[in-house]
């Protein structure tokens, strides 16, 4: 069942799942950030930045969570490109 929010259990889980598949460095931006740093206890969505992986190879690991995940709550960008 999804969710509304993020909490950071909720966030942390969705990394896992990315963890799972991908080895490389992935940054949480805005509110995700704040909900991991505990600065505040929920986000809407999930906003996130990446390196060093071309863009399907990262959209098809997220692809894969979208099962438990909104597809439209989840926002990244690969390193470099400014949307």
């Amino acid at each position: 069942m999804k969710e509304d929010n993020y909490d950071k259990k909720r966030l942390l889980g969705f990394l896992k799942g990315l963890d799972d598949s991908l080895e490389k460095e992935i940054i949480a931006l805005g509110g995700s950030a704040m909900s991991l740093l505990n600065l505040r206890l929920k986000t809407q969505d999930i906003d996130l930045f990446y390196r060093g992986l071309d863009y399907d190879t990262f959209s098809k690991a997220v692809e894969r969570l979208y099962p438990k995940y909104s597809k439209d709550e989840i926002d990244f960008w690969e390193d470099g490109v400014i949307c």
